[in-house]
């Protein structure tokens, strides 16, 4: 996650983009992008879908999905490796970053817990001892509340941002214009599913975000984040 953010931001945050035009950001291949692109699509069919297979937890079928399309979008994007696609797959992983200090610290919670209070004896129903056990609950609730302001603002606010005032319209201006432009059939079907694959991505993030919110108006901040 760490290298998506870098590569992507670094393409993302640069000047020269956004002083181009809208076909440029749609169309121009990115060499950068095509190696953020790869090295995503790697990751999801080396590691991401097989530990959802065979791991219980993440055998969720939204997630299985999610990275199913995630696999096929990054494929597109290998292909066709437009500007947006540092957004996309890179930049935004920004908000994943603190949901994985969150689940590192709530993992040595509770092994330390378990540690401390065998399950063969009932847990004191007093607050955690200073200590270890203390540093990790205060590290994980710190985490866990930094992941769901990170998840508001970066996967709530901007990909919607994003994907509805930049992406969309912009993709939209250059197929209304592909007689100007000669684009290849192949280059058309491809943009098309970019923006069917964006606008899903988007109403994902929004149901996401919705569980989210239900969440922490019912359990409030800290702990672990919903699953």
């Amino acid at each position: 996650m760490v290298l998506a953010v870098t590569v992507g931001g670094s393409v993302w945050l640069a000047a020269a983009p956004w002083s181009a035009s809208a076909a440029s950001r749609v169309l121009d291949a990115s060499g950068t992008v095509r190696f953020l692109a790869a090295a995503i699509f790697g990751e999801l069919l080396i590691w991401d879908l097989p530990t959802a297979a065979f791991v219980k937890k993440l055998r969720r079928p939204d997630m299985i999905i999610h990275h199913v399309a995630m696999l096929v979008v990054a494929g597109l994007v290998v292909a066709r490796p437009i500007f947006y696609g540092a957004f996309y797959l890179g930049f935004v992983e920004f908000s994943v970053i603190p949901m994985l200090v969150n689940e590192v610290f709530a993992a040595l919670h509770d092994d330390a817990e378990e540690s401390a209070f065998p399950p063969d004896k009932s847990p004191p129903r007093v607050a955690l001892p200073a200590g270890r056990l203390g540093l990790y609950a205060k590290w994980r609730d710190v985490a866990q509340a930094l992941a769901a302001l990170s998840f508001v603002v970066v996967r709530g606010y901007d990909f919607t941002r994003v994907t509805l005032t930049r992406f969309i319209p912009e993709a939209f201006s250059v197929l209304g214009v592909t007689s100007s432009l000669a684009l290849s059939g192949v280059t058309k079907g491809i943009l098309c599913a970019m923006i069917g694959f964006t606008l899903s991505f988007n109403a994902l993030q929004l149901y996401w975000l919705s569980l989210l919110v239900a969440y922490t108006l019912k359990e409030g901040f800290g702990g672990k984040r919903p699953e």
